[in-house]
């Protein structure tokens, strides 16, 4: 029997792979309390085993039970284990009541049978109700990966002055990644109930945002970019409760206070691009938690505005009385990228440093804002 590969096919096989040896490695990587690399190599077979599909479809063997039900069902791996990889600053081990997220899984392999019994005839009904069930599962789990980082990202506040290197932005990228496949799938799934000829163009775009996703998270993935904090992983609320609870009265907080505004206006440790609350407390001859309780509930402020908003005083001190390019300005102040200095300027001046500058250096403009 020949067999005869297109370019879909050959391209399905070749991105499959390297999804699938990027799960291999990452699945011998070792674990420990703050990254478990397993939950990620199983999000990449998730992925992987799926983008098979369209070559082994191609070579006639997608009918066999030993290649459909495997790739047909692997797909329901994708969200969990995404999601629970994300989960893990806040939980470290899985719990009993977590055998629920194997729930889609076991969905997904009830679906795969049905439409195994009908593969050989009208299977119409059965792949809809299976893509039906993948979507949802895929698009819930994408959405509570979403909610998760957010939550990481307000904790990182609270802890850093620079964050910029610690938001994980390529495991947001696939949580968005496994959105933007899905609605993708849908859209051109209505396509072509009124064009069945953009069934090429359909799987053209499919494939191409598949392997993308694919080829970028395996690059991140073996990189190892996602080792979280697991100091950071307290509630908002937690804290404030344990706030209530400390025994820290106002005038120890007032003395606190005066001590800490004298180090920043002294020793201006804000400009350490790399500060944290834990180096700061040490300086203050304190614990991270009670300098933690100070900025939090005296000043209403997160560790990462606090330092920021002295880096941005003195950057608009550098940026009126020099001539300093704006990038000198952003390390001399503190900040260890551009990004970041820009971003925080802006969220605080509600202008460019650029713009202030300007504003500064005109006398006519100092006087009518005064």
């Amino acid at each position: 029997m020949s067999m005869e590969i297109t370019i879909f096919g050959a391209s399905s096989l070749a991105i499959g792979a390297i999804g699938l040896f990027a799960a291999l490695v990452l699945a011998l990587y070792p674990s420990d309390r703050s990254s478990d690399s397993r939950w990620l190599s199983l999000f990449l077979v998730g992925l992987s085993l799926p983008m098979l599909m369209g070559f082994f479809e191609e070579a006639g063997l997608f009918g066999h039970a030993l290649v459909f039900y495997p790739l047909v069902v692997s797909a329901f791996l994708a969200g969990p284990s995404l999601y629970l990889y994300a989960r893990l600053p806040w939980q470290k081990s899985l719990r009993a009541s977590d055998w629920i997220h194997a729930s889609p899984l076991a969905i997904g392999a009830a679906a795969a049978i049905y439409w195994g019994r009908l593969r050989y005839g009208d299977s119409t009904d059965a792949f809809m109700l299976w893509a039906m069930l993948l979507y949802l599962s895929g698009s819930t789990y994408s959405i509570l990966t979403l909610r998760l980082l957010k939550r990481y990202r307000r904790a990182l506040n609270d802890h850093f002055s620079d964050t910029y290197r610690r938001r994980l932005h390529w495991l947001r990228f696939a949580a968005w990644g496994l959105l933007a496949l899905i609605g993708t799938d849908v859209a051109f799934g209505m396509l072509l109930q009124v064009q069945a000829s953009a069934t090429q163009m359909a799987q053209l775009s499919i494939s191409l945002i598949l392997s993308l996703l694919i080829f970028l998270l395996s690059l991140s993935a073996l990189r190892r970019p996602a080792r979280y904090v697991a100091e950071i992983a307290a509630e908002p609320d937690v804290r404030r409760a344990r706030y209530a609870t400390s025994g820290v009265n106002d005038e120890t907080l007032g003395s606190w206070r005066s001590k800490l505004e004298a180090l920043m206006r002294e020793d201006q440790p804000y400009l350490e691009n790399d500060l944290s609350l834990a180096d700061l407390a040490g300086r203050l001859d304190i614990s991270p938690h009670n300098l933690s309780q100070l900025l939090n509930q005296s000043l209403g402020v997160t560790f990462y505005d606090f330092v920021n908003q002295a880096r941005i005083r003195h950057a608009c001190d550098l940026l009126a009385s020099g001539s300093d390019s704006v990038l000198d300005v952003a390390f001399a102040s503190g900040f260890n990228n551009k990004a970041s200095f820009y971003s925080a300027f802006r969220h605080q001046m509600q202008t460019t440093p650029g713009a202030y500058r300007q504003s500064a250096a005109d006398p006519a403009r100092r006087s009518s804002a005064a």
